[in-house]
C-alpha cells in the first residue's frame, strides 16, 4: 500500500506546477508528516523534489526531470507477478 501512495504522490506533484504538503495530505487522506516522510523516500530514490518556503512556496519536481523507462518497466513487471 505504501509504495502506491509514494508513487501516487510522485504523480500528483509531477502533474502540478507547485503544490503544498497540506494539499497532498488532503488529496491522499494522510497526515502532512506522512507526506514529508514519503517525499524523503522519493528523494532517496533519486526524484528531486524541491521545497520552497514562503508565501508563494511549495513542492515541485523540476520540469527537466524524467524517469527512465526501465523504472516503469520494472514496476509493471512486479505488478504482473503479484
Amino acid at each position: 500500500m505504501k509504495q502506491y501512495l509514494v508513487f501516487g504522490i510522485f504523480l500528483f506533484i509531477s502533474q502540478k506546477e507547485k503544490t503544498t504538503a497540506k494539499e497532498i495530505a488532503e488529496n491522499f487522506e494522510i497526515s502532512t508528516r506522512t507526506v514529508y516522510r514519503y517525499i524523503d523516500e522519493l528523494c532517496m530514490a533519486g526524484v528531486p523534489v524541491v521545497s520552497e518556503c514562503g508565501k508563494n512556496g511549495g513542492l515541485y519536481i523540476p520540469s527537466n526531470f524524467s524517469l527512465k523507462n526501465s523504472i516503469y518497466s520494472k514496476y509493471l513487471k512486479t505488478k504482473k507477478t503479484l
